[in-house]
This record gives structure tokens, sequence and C-alpha cells, in this order.
């Protein structure tokens, strides 16, 4: 899993500025500990500061749905935090992480010290649901090929990095993990990354993909 992201925040990190307020805790995870778990009733949140953490749901029938492998300044477990219902998903470190640890109650103090915490804060939340959102709409597609269309270009946006040939995009992904993001099987993304692959729109090397034709990635994802 090292390597391994589909989101983080770049710019407008609340990360500092929680940091040096006296209701943060700063926390460490090692690998395949978890942060919270789905179903838990709790008013913790989390933001990372360093490593990574993977959320993911679990189906009545345990198949388990991965919604992000999320990086340094994101914040998570906000929602049930603050509306006090049972967690709908599952945090756990894929490598070891940083991350501050907060109460929700302990909030409105801490924006009435720092008012442009509160505006990063909001950032941040907002940024992650527009990115949620991106990928809910991208599981309604009945084609595997829309979905993994859909992700290449958002992870290409994040990540992707001009090269000569196209957008490289420097997060690592396996084929497992592709498919537990989109909820298709690791055959189907084979197939798939194939047929891409063989029609000019991706390039794939041993530890990366290259974004070559991202028309044509947009035509395939009905974007």
């Amino acid at each position: 899993m090292k390597n391994a992201e589909t989101l983080r925040v770049l710019e407008k990190n609340v990360c500092d500025a929680l940091l040096a307020d006296p209701g943060a805790r700063l926390r460490e995870f090692a690998r395949g500990e978890r942060l919270y778990d789905q179903g838990q009733i709790a008013s913790l949140f989390y933001v990372i500061i360093s490593g990574r953490v993977q959320v993911s749901m679990a189906r009545p029938d345990g198949y388990e749905l991965i919604l992000e492998i999320m990086g340094p300044g994101v914040v998570l477990g906000e929602g049930a935090a603050l509306d006090g219902l049972p967690r709908f998903s599952s945090a756990a470190a894929i490598e070891p992480v940083q991350a501050i640890e907060f109460r929700s109650l302990d909030l409105p103090a801490a924006f009435q010290r720092n008012p442009e915490l509160a505006t990063s804060f909001l950032w941040v939340t907002a940024y992650k649901q527009r990115q949620l959102a991106s990928r809910l709409l991208a599981l309604t597609m009945a084609s595997p090929s829309a979905r993994i269309a859909e992700m290449m270009l958002r992870l290409s946006n994040i990540y992707g990095v001009p090269t000569a040939e196209g957008m490289l995009i420097t997060t690592r992904l396996t084929h497992e993990q592709i498919a537990a993001l989109v909820g298709v099987t690791r055959v189907t993304v084979t197939r798939a990354l194939k047929e891409l692959t063989a029609d000019g729109v991706i390039k794939m090397n041993e530890n990366s993909i290259t974004v070559l034709d991202p028309v044509a990635l947009h035509r395939i994802g009905g974007l």
C-alpha cells in the first residue's frame, strides 16, 4: 500500500492552526491500527499530518468498499463527531500515521480563538465532500471502464505531473485497490486497464500510469 493515495489537501491546510489550539491532541497510529470503527459513536475527529489512512465501508455481506485512501491535510470522522450518530465508515492506518485528534465539542471555542481556522476547516471539509460526491456519481455508472476513467481523471487532477507523453499519475494503486474503490472485481480492472492501454488512452508502467488522451478519458467516463 506504500505511496497509494486518492485524496490529500495541498493548500489551506488546517494542521498548523489546529495544532496550536489547546484542544488538540497529537496522536500516532501504527500500520494496521484503527482510528475509528464503523457503527461507533464518538465525538472525536482527526486531521492527518503525515502517513495515509484507508477509509472504507463494510456491507452486511462482508464486502469492503474503499471510499478513499487519505493523505496529509484531510479531515476525517468529522461528520459523525458533529451529529452524534454512528460512524458510517471505518478508518485504519495503512502506514505509520501522525494525526491531530480533536473533540467536536471544543470546535466552537477553537473557532472563536482563531476565526481563520473555521474558514480553513470548512474549506477542507467541502473539498472532501466534493471528491466523495464525484466518487458516488462514478459508482452509479454501469460500465467498469467509465468508473475507472472517472477515477483516473480525478487522480490526474490531484496528483498529475505533466510530462512529454502526458499526465503522469504519481500515486500508486494496485489492481485490488482500484477494484475496491470502483466496486468491481480485480479481473475486471485488469481487463479494463488493458483496453484503455490498447486504445492509446493511458500508458501502464510498472509503478505508474500516464494519461495520454484525457479527452478520450472524459468521453469514456461520460463527463
